[in-house]
C-alpha cells in the first residue's frame, strides 16, 4: 500500500503493514494489508481483521508476538 509513517512485521511469508497516512490524504488509519511472498499474483490485501483493532495510528512501532501484531505508541490525525 502507498502509506507513510506506518509499521511493517514479518511472519512466516508475509509481510503486514498496519496504519499510517495514505498518500492521498493527511488523515491516519488502521488498516491492516498482508503482502504474501509465496502466493500468485503477489499483491497487497487489505485484511479483516478478528481480534480488538487499535485506534488510527501514524508513527507508531510494531512486533511479532506469537501469532499477533503489537502496536505500541503513535499518534492520531491530530498529533
Amino acid at each position: 500500500p502507498d502509506v507513510t509513517r506506518s509499521s511493517i512485521v514479518g511472519y512466516e511469508s508475509s509481510a503486514f503493514v498496519f496504519g499510517g497516512i495514505l498518500s492521498d490524504t493527511t488523515v491516519a488509519n488502521n488498516n491492516l494489508w498482508q503482502f504474501n511472498i509465496s502466493s500468485f499474483p503477489q499483491r497487497w490485501l487489505l485484511l479483516n481483521t478478528t481480534d480488538t483493532v487499535p485506534s488510527a495510528r501514524q508513527g507508531h512501532v510494531a512486533s511479532v508476538h506469537g501469532d499477533k501484531m503489537i502496536i505500541f505508541g503513535g499518534q492520531d490525525s491530530a498529533g
